[in-house]
């Protein structure tokens, strides 16, 4: 299979994921199982893990990979005023909004856009699709801090990236499973990553983070090799965080199995709807060309990414914690 298959099977699955999602969020499994026959699959407008994604995937073909510029556009999308129900992450770590220090305009960016974790990570794995681990992992830790101050959710979108990385390089699933357990670090994470193998976490279980969950249950669905169409299914029907389980599970599985896995009747819906087609086909656009890119750019794409951290640092130096700092530079 081609990357372009890959690439656009990737946004086109998280979106679908994040769409068919969206009218069940925070229900009951048991609730979803029962109404089972009654549920519409079929695609919605788009969600907000689907917009801040649209949004990063063209500050990143415009400019680069630069941390601020993605806060401003994260930041721009949630103050457009989307009727969408933003619910709060279940902690951020030193429970402080914008964990790595931001004040000012971010300051409440925490609250908005943390459920988004996982999916904010596709823009970067496109433009980092040829870094080594050390630049992947500390170019999404520093976008994580914008929201997340916690080690677990940081380490489970590290490891979500990662996994995407090796998809999208063409890497075999035994390749992926000896790759993500030489990166994982924390006991807990490593739990989950094994658990994952073995059966579908409980989207009900308020033990875990929103994002393990997502990660947790799309590996499942990886490892498994489950169908797409089943997968995001499956995924919906167990409830909890519908739309940001749906989103993780459909970028997983649409970038294994491309994008003709997806069926056409999903395909067409969303690039003919109104609105959310124009955004979608330009995102699909920016994806594949970011992509083609990275490989030519990557220099040109690390480079932006730090001279952003100095120009950060420089410019708050003794009055906040520097994003440097955070970064362990």
């Amino acid at each position: 299979m081609n990357r372009v298959d890959r690439v656009s099977g990737l946004i086109m699955g998280a979106v679908i994921g994040d769409c068919l999602g969206m009218p069940y969020i925070f229900m009951k499994s048991s609730q979803l199982i029962k109404q089972s026959s009654q549920i519409c699959w079929e695609v919605s407008d788009c969600g907000m893990s689907s917009r801040i994604m649209f949004d990063a995937l063209r500050v990143i073909w415009n400019r680069g990979v630069q941390i601020d510029g993605l806060a401003r556009a994260y930041r721009a999308s949630i103050d457009k005023g989307y009727e969408i129900d933003c619910v709060f992450a279940e902690r951020f770590g030193d429970g402080q909004k914008g964990a790595s220090g931001h004040g000012g305009e971010y300051e409440d960016m925490g609250a908005l856009c943390s459920n988004h974790l996982l999916i904010r990570q596709i823009p970067l794995v496109l433009a980092g699709i040829g870094w080594d681990r050390e630049t992947l992992f500390r170019v999404v830790e520093s976008e994580c801090r914008l929201t997340h101050g916690d080690s677990e959710s940081i380490e489970c979108a590290q490891l979500y990236a990662y996994c995407l990385q090796g998809i999208l390089q063409g890497k075999s699933r035994i390749e992926l499973w000896d790759r993500l357990f030489e990166a994982v670090q924390s006991r807990r994470m490593n739990k989950v990553l094994l658990n994952s193998y073995y059966e579908k976490p409980c989207c009900d279980d308020a033990d875990y983070s929103f994002a393990s969950v997502a990660f947790g249950m799309a590996m499942y669905h990886f490892w498994h090799d489950i169908p797409i169409v089943s997968g995001l299914r499956g995924t919906i029907l167990a409830g909890g965080a519908t739309d940001i389980n749906g989103a993780a599970v459909g970028a997983i599985l649409g970038a294994w199995q491309g994008i003709r896995a997806i069926p056409g009747v999903w395909r067409e819906s969303m690039l003919e709807a109104h609105g959310e087609g124009v955004l979608l086909k330009k995102a699909l656009k920016h994806g594949v060309q970011i992509c083609r890119r990275s490989g030519i750019g990557l220099e040109r794409h690390v480079d932006m990414h730090w001279r952003s951290e100095r120009r950060y640092a420089s410019g708050h130096a003794g009055g906040q914690k520097s994003r440097s700092v955070a970064l362990g530079a």
